[in-house]
């Protein structure tokens, strides 16, 4: 018998844990006093990454798009 649906695991949840704490020990050892610009944008650029939601690709096709009118007329 295998694992229950929705239980991770338990090598998975291992490594993501050991991965958490040695990205905890980098990050705090960074100093971003001595980084140039261009490495600190690069930092941001790949931290935001895990921390902004990803966005769900549309696909373009015509009944997934509609336009509400810019300028409405009323007709008397």
């Amino acid at each position: 018998m295998g694992r229950l649906v929705g239980v991770t695991n338990k090598l998975t949840t291992w490594v993501k844990d050991k991965l958490q704490t040695v990205m905890d020990d980098v990050v705090s050892q960074l100093d971003i006093t001595k980084m140039t610009t261009d490495q600190e944008i690069r930092m941001l650029q790949i931290g935001l990454q895990y921390l902004l939601p990803k966005l769900k690709h549309a696909s373009g096709e015509p009944e997934d798009i509609w336009e509400q009118p810019v300028f409405f007329r009323y007709l008397y």
